[in-house]
């Protein structure tokens, strides 16, 4: 993964951790097998949304966000995960973890405290 990107909100170059807040939301917002050139990139949580809320289903999105984070994501590790629906059809992530700026070089070195995210996720 690349350390700069184009900002989805204002067009402007992206870095850093926000760089990796902007692809964690990409990465959870497409669902698997969407991306052309691409299809293994992506998640299973908007296909989740809709789930119950029992152990079962709860236990389905903390893998597909694991499972996505450790796949695409090397620049955060995730230490801990919040579940809450925000709405109906919508769930909302809280995900707590630390940066590793170079993390996509094989360097887990952390930088700063750790770092607080909140996601918001739709279904399909």
């Amino acid at each position: 993964m690349a350390g700069k990107d184009l900002s989805e909100t204002t067009g402007g170059e992206v870095s850093g951790w926000a760089h990796v807040v902007q692809s964690i939301n990409r990465l959870f917002s497409t669902p698997k097998n969407t991306r052309v050139f691409l299809r293994e990139f992506g998640s299973d949580l908007p296909s989740l949304v809709d789930v119950p809320s029992n152990d079962a289903g709860i236990l389905a999105l903390f893998v597909a966000v694991a499972t996505a984070l450790e796949q695409w994501e090397p620049r955060f590790s995730l230490s801990s995960l919040n579940v809450s629906q925000a709405e109906p059809g919508k769930i909302l992530l809280n995900l707590v973890g630390t940066y590793l700026p170079r993390g996509h070089h094989g360097d887990t070195t952390p930088e700063g405290d750790e770092q607080v995210l909140s996601v918001p996720i739709t279904g399909l």
